[in-house]
């Protein structure tokens, strides 16, 4: 299982989820079945040059490696670029096909017209695929009309979850604003859910992700649920029933005692760099070691409903090729009478929406920071929790805005 120490702020740009991601890009809907013409292209194609067979290997399958040896794949659209080189071999195929009929059947000349026949259907499918599927959902309604209607049921510091990244571009500003609100006030209003109209939550999966997003949308039952339009087939439902309550102060971060627990670094508060607050926390490690640090959360929570946990906080790299880790947090839980120590699972909310936020002026240089949300799923019991940061090696990273609050869902 991935927890979020272990995972980079891209996670949904990992092998796993990019292969898949590639193929729903380049061969959308029927002409997924096209793809064994494409294998046999690539196996059995003529090729001028024999070094032309390992085309494949060094265009597409070597990136892949690369991807799953370093865990960073970028995005499906990335491999756009090899739909030309696809398309040589997935014709490379057909002609394959066309020969190899000719030769069971003995149909002789008749090889020219299967040939044909294959890529005439191919072409109609894209075709169909294209004009029907794809260009239809590129439309937007009413882009205005949404975000207002987004940002009238969206409380100023309420956290707004989008479940599809092709519903961010308008709703995009009120997320920006309500996790500023959130930092600033040290308040959260309520958990809100952006969907496409279905009549079962079950059918509108929050993100590609499996786990806790699954596990969000199998929790809510959908008697529970009120929709509201907010045009183009979108819908907007409240998941929590009151206000959160705050788990931290202000300056949390740069005051609470941090204990390294793994690796070596520095730990320092300083206060010419901060986005909310007095000062801000730095991590710094050395060339060759990475460090992971720890802070006991305040308090002892105990819960009586299903709950939200969320996490938001402002991070500033001092080196923007090396990943930023997202924060880890365990509990010690008694659940039915058991004592129980556990990572608990959380992801990142919105993946995809890059908030940069310009800090206070007055420092000498102003630094931008990069605003993120996570949110995990709490069953009733009595907890006291641990927080986990962890910085790459030879990396400096600034943490501000740390707030984390509890919240009943519906």
């Amino acid at each position: 299982r991935n927890h979020s120490l272990l995972t980079v702020d891209i996670q949904s740009a990992s092998v796993l989820n990019l292969v898949p991601g590639i193929i729903d890009k380049i061969f959308q809907g029927p002409l997924k079945y096209f793809l064994p013409f494409l294998i046999v292209g690539f196996i059995y194609g003529k090729v001028t040059h024999k070094s032309y067979r390992y085309l494949p290997i060094f265009i597409f399958f070597l990136p892949l490696a690369i991807a799953a040896s370093t865990g960073i794949g970028g995005f499906p659209r990335n491999h756009l670029f090899n739909f030309p080189f696809f398309t040589i071999f997935l014709a490379a195929g057909i002609s394959v096909a066309g020969e190899s009929v000719e030769k069971i059947f003995k149909w002789g000349e008749r090889r020219r017209i299967i040939t044909v026949l294959l890529a005439i259907i191919y072409s109609i499918t894209a075709l169909n695929v294209v004009f029907f599927k794809h260009y239809p959902s590129t439309k937007t309604s009413d882009g205005i009309l949404y975000k207002e209607r987004v940002r009238k049921n969206n409380g100023l510091n309420d956290l707004l979850i989008i479940n599809d990244a092709n519903n961010y571009l308008y709703a995009r500003s009120v997320y920006k604003t309500n996790i500023q609100n959130i930092i600033q006030k040290n308040k959260l209003s309520g958990v809100n859910l952006v969907k496409e109209f279905s009549q079962k939550t079950q059918e509108n999966k929050v993100s590609k992700e499996s786990n806790i997003w699954l596990q969000l949308v199998n929790m809510l039952k959908n008697d529970s649920l009120q929709y509201i339009d907010v045009s183009g087939g979108k819908q907007i439902t409240k998941l929590s029933k009151r206000e959160a309550l705050p788990m931290l102060p202000v300056d949390f971060e740069s005051n609470v005692h941090w204990q390294i627990t793994q690796g070596n670094g520095k730990i320092s508060a300083i206060g010419e760099h901060k986005l909310a607050g007095k000062q801000s926390l730095k991590l710094s490690t050395y060339q060759q070691q990475s460090m992971i640090a720890k802070a006991s959360i305040p308090g002892k929570y105990r819960l009586d409903r299903n709950s939200f946990i969320v996490i938001v906080l402002a991070v500033k790299s001092f080196n923007s090729h090396l990943m930023v880790y997202h924060p880890l947090l365990t509990a010690n839980m008694n659940v039915n009478n058991e004592n129980k120590k556990v990572k608990l699972l959380t992801r990142k909310v919105n993946d995809g929406i890059n908030l940069q936020i310009k800090e206070k002026k007055g420092a000498k240089e102003e630094y931008y920071w990069k605003l993120n949300a996570f949110l995990g799923v709490l069953p009733p019991g009595n907890y006291n929790f641990e927080l986990f940061l962890k910085c790459h090696e030879g990396n400096s990273v600034l943490y501000d805005g740390l707030r984390m609050f509890l919240i009943e869902t519906i």
